[in-house]
């Protein structure tokens, strides 16, 4: 009788595919490791940039998202590691048992495939409540505005659980599979990410739409207002690519799909730090013009600044971005009447203040 470390007798052809089966494993947790020590470096760049600059509720706020994340992004990583060295080192008698590890459904595999799954699940979560709960501030806490934003993310979880349940009971759910269940959670996930950009920018637009006819001009200037944009739109735009190539590619190529995992982990983690870290750090755009004392962490916060009846010139369009994030803010809730101008002057602080 044959046991589970004999050789069955394959084909060439037979050979050759398992092997790229364990060409694609090993070469993906190589991948993520990668990407992880990057990840990392980020994460720790972003956080010295948020707290050189002050401390405050939004930006501990801020700070414990981003750190929230990267933990859960590099737990993730640990239990694709651990599977890794179970199956080439535990279960390397030869290149079928490794093979059997990785595509049977073992305990391990199981308990790998169930733990990623969850770490997920909550990491998305983490990552698309800070977006809604930028939209949400933005929009003077309106909570119509961020309903549908909302229903999205609520659906997306519920079918990420399901894929997790597919996944430990294998096709015990009628007519849904695991290709469609994950697609249905990304196209979700992606929806939910572009339509709260959207709103945000929008928000935005908008309140400089009304403040160029209450001051009788037909041209506005976005002035500050465009690092602010800038930094959300490419930062939405790098994670929604990720996501529409992994919608794209599930039904097609299930090798690439091991790849695009591991990039989508760490897409998930950096999207959200790459906004706060290129804020915080002034580097919004390569363009020394637009350089400035940047937001330290997106703060949609509740303190109010001192404003002066001034209209902004052209050269003070390289204010604090901050200033103007929170100018959104403050007059989100207000009537439209009432609304003072956005794109008025604010005064710096004292440099001896920029560290308290």
């Amino acid at each position: 009788m044959a046991t589970r470390t004999d050789i069955p007798d394959l084909s060439d052809d037979d050979k050759a595919i398992v092997f790229h089966v364990l060409d694609v494993a090993l070469n993906r947790t190589i991948l993520f490791a990668f990407l992880q020590g990057i990840y990392t470096g980020m994460v720790a760049f972003t956080l010295s940039k948020i707290f050189s600059r002050g401390r405050s509720v939004s930006t501990n706020a801020m700070a414990l998202v981003i750190t929230v994340l990267c933990i859960l992004t590099a737990i993730n990583f640990a239990f694709y590691w651990s599977y890794t060295v179970y199956s080439f080192i535990h279960q390397g008698q030869n290149f079928w048992t490794v093979f059997m590890s990785f595509s049977s459904p073992t305990d391990m595999a199981v308990f790998i495939s169930d733990c990623t799954g969850i770490v997920a699940c909550i990491t998305t979560v983490v990552a698309d409540s800070s977006l809604i709960w930028r939209c949400w501030i933005v929009w003077g806490r309106r909570w119509i505005i961020i309903l549908l934003p909302l229903v999205f993310l609520i659906l997306g979880i519920a079918f990420k659980i399901l894929q997790i349940r597919i996944t430990v009971i294998l096709r015990t759910v009628p007519a849904i599979n695991y290709a469609t269940c994950t697609t249905i959670y990304l196209s979700l996930i992606l929806a939910t990410t572009l339509l709260c950009t959207l709103l945000i920018v929008y928000r935005i637009l908008s309140i400089e739409w009304a403040n160029s006819k209450l001051a009788g001009t037909r041209t506005y200037s976005l002035g500050a207002y465009r690092n602010v944009i800038e930094v959300m739109v490419e930062s939405a735009a790098l994670y929604s690519a990720v996501l529409i190539v992994y919608i794209i590619i599930i039904f097609q190529d299930l090798t690439v799909i091991k790849y695009v995992d591991a990039i989508g982990e760490f897409i998930r983690g950096v999207a959200p730090t790459l906004l706060v870290g290129r804020v915080a750090s002034g580097h919004s755009r390569p363009d020394d013009s637009w350089n400035g004392s940047a937001i330290s962490s997106l703060r949609f916060g509740t303190d109010r600044r001192t404003q002066t009846g001034t209209e902004m010139s052209t050269e003070e369009d390289t204010l604090r971005s901050d200033d103007f994030v929170h100018d959104v803010e403050a007059q989100a809730g207000q009537p439209d009447e009432e609304r003072v101008n956005v794109c008025q002057h604010v005064e710096p602080e004292p440099a001896a203040d920029k560290g308290a």
